[in-house]
């Protein structure tokens, strides 16, 4: 289950973030994650809060994850498809000579906190 380590890195990266940004406390943190890293939300959810608490500037923030549909353009008839199944062919001629355009990427869009103290 790679969301423990996926949730850990987060809130590690979320408190630097915090820490440059003279944040006292991070009240909303935006991701965005490719649909490629096969994440369950809500285990994600479920993992950051239960970590979360071990570090008050995070303890109480919103986590709002952005999933991304996998996009692929084919090499042979060159049209752009998204992908509701991880089936790498081509829907217009079948083909399986396809290139992945979006659906791998994973960051933090932005977080959302307060300035002075933790209050």
């Amino acid at each position: 289950m790679h969301e423990s380590s996926i949730a850990y890195n987060l809130i590690h990266n979320v408190l630097e973030l915090a820490k440059e940004n003279n944040l006292s406390r991070v009240t909303l943190i935006r991701i965005h994650i490719g649909r490629m890293h096969h994440i369950v939300p809500a285990v994600l959810q479920q993992h950051f809060r239960l970590m979360g608490k071990k570090y008050p500037v995070v303890a109480k923030a919103k986590l709002e994850i952005r999933s991304q549909n996998i996009q692929i353009r084919c090499q042979q008839c060159g049209k752009e498809s998204e992908l509701t199944e991880i089936v790498f062919a081509c829907p217009h001629c079948q083909s399986i000579r396809v290139d992945m355009i979006a659906g791998t990427d994973m960051h933090i869009i932005d977080i959302s906190g307060h300035r002075g103290n933790a209050h």
